[in-house]
């Protein structure tokens, strides 16, 4: 989805900071250096975003070209520079929400970089993404090791993030996710070292329910993929809705690969107030069926949330029986961040990246860098153990601050700070996840796409 561009004062100042040189005494076998050069550009502006900056930073990086194996005995133990290490899609099915995120990533780089930086130097950021292979997101970690990063920002599959755990969390290195929601990494991770500024996947249930609640909607059916996240988001419905007194009446799983239609013919006998949707591209014909028996989302509330990234509109042979279907995502209201919206979209034609963008995921990828360095000025050291330990008090119960800078200089005068971001209030818990955050139910109204007019924006706590 794209933004309107709101017209905003800018002055075209070119400042190239020179090269820095990083080499990594703890973890490159090598001797080989990093090098990373940024480029800023320096704009003003009234809004209440970070907007110090107009351009995201490009980045330069050589890298070892040995091939030996990172020691995993040797611990990151810090050196005063604080260096991210991406590990974000630039292709495939997750191309989006990785580049969007890392977007939002280089400006608040640039951001930290104009505000001063991270105990008094530059913060760096080394690229890569995971490939599309366990093989490839082993080889880009092991490259991030040699390189003496702190933090991996991870936007790979969750099955690729688990894989790699073991590999970070030996090497004493924190794995920052802005983009994974999947609701088996809290688990895995069992790692203080595992951060995410995306929240779980079950609190898009746990968001549903309220709104159930809210729409006083008495009876729920909970109709779910029993595979992979179906369970668990089912469950936390349940849980939620009947905590407030609703009740629900159907709780049915189905097999995606045999033929989930047979799965609701209980529903039409016995009808709820609402029904709930829980699965991938199955959908598209149970809500064909819903509508055949006479119940589909024109007729009663029908709420979907998706586990797959899928177009139900372009799966459907006519989208009008999605009318009325209410669908459940992660997402930011672009009217609250109108101007760091247009910082994406500059940056993102200074690089060449094309449309469409997730500004939701440039939001967290933004935030997880500010939280990050916020979180090692707090700690006084790049040791990722250190900044680990601060990351979570860097979002809650302090003076609150929105803004890189203006958060510095509450830390820097000796106070405890509640950083809101971009993406939401954040309000980290462990095991090291959003406790708030911002969702939007799509409407249908006929047409393939959910019209956007219709969008609802709502916070889950």
């Amino acid at each position: 989805m794209r933004v309107h561009r709101a017209p905003t004062s800018r002055r075209a100042v070119a400042l190239l900071r020179s090269e820095k040189l990083l080499r990594s005494q703890k973890l490159l076998r090598s001797g080989a250096l990093l090098v990373i050069g940024v480029l800023l550009a320096a704009c003003t502006s009234s809004s209440d975003e970070p907007t110090t900056t107009t351009n995201a930073p490009t980045t330069e990086v050589t890298v070892p070209t040995t091939t030996e194996p990172v020691d995993l005995d040797i611990r990151n133990d810090g050196d005063g520079r604080l260096v991210f290490g991406a590990m974000l899609p630039d292709d495939g099915p997750g191309r989006e929400a990785g580049q969007s995120a890392l977007l939002g990533v280089e400006l608040a780089v640039t951001d930290v970089n104009e505000a001063g930086g991270v105990l008094l130097e530059d913060i760096f950021l080394s690229p890569g993404n995971p490939g599309s292979s366990i093989n490839d997101v082993q080889a880009t970690v092991d490259r991030h090791l040699r390189e003496g990063i702190d933090v991996i920002l991870d936007g790979a599959p969750a099955e690729q993030s688990i894989e790699v755990l073991s590999k970070t969390r030996a090497a004493g290195v924190i794995q920052f996710s802005p983009t994974s929601s999947d609701t088996t990494l809290a688990a895995a991770a069992d790692t203080e070292l595992y951060f995410r500024t995306s929240p779980s996947d079950t609190e898009r249930a746990v968001v549903l329910a309220n709104l159930a609640n809210e729409q006083a909607l008495q009876t729920a059916a909970v109709v779910f993929d029993q595979d992979g996240a179906g369970p668990a988001l089912a469950e936390a419905f349940v849980t939620r809705f009947e905590g407030l007194g609703g009740e629900a009446i159907h709780q049915v799983p189905y097999n995606a690969a045999a033929n989930p239609a047979s799965s609701i013919s209980v529903l039409s006998q016995d009808p709820p107030s609402g029904i709930v949707l829980i699965g991938g591209a199955e959908l598209a014909d149970l809500i064909t069926d819903l509508v055949g028996v006479g119940i589909g989302p024109r007729s009663i509330a029908v709420y979907a949330i998706l586990t797959d990234d899928v177009d139900l509109g372009g799966l459907v042979e006519d989208p009008r029986v999605l009318n009325g279907l209410g669908l459940v995502e992660i997402g930011v209201d672009l009217n609250r961040i109108e101007t760091f919206a247009t910082r994406v979209e500059a940056a993102a034609d200074d690089r060449g990246v094309d449309a469409p963008f997730d500004f939701g995921a440039a939001a967290a990828g933004y935030d997880a860098v500010v939280v990050t360095a916020l979180a090692t000025e707090i700690a006084g050291t790049d040791r990722p153990e250190a900044i680990a330990e601060q990351i979570i008090g860097v979002t809650r119960d302090g003076v609150l601050c929105v803004r890189y800078n203006e958060c510095l200089e509450l830390v820097q005068s000796g106070e405890n700070i509640n950083y809101d971001g971009l993406s939401g209030p954040l309000e980290l818990v462990p095991p090291g996840e959003p406790s708030a955050a911002s969702f939007v139910i799509r409407t249908y109204d006929g047409d393939a796409p959910p019209n956007a007019a219709l969008d609802r924006y709502l916070f889950a706590r």
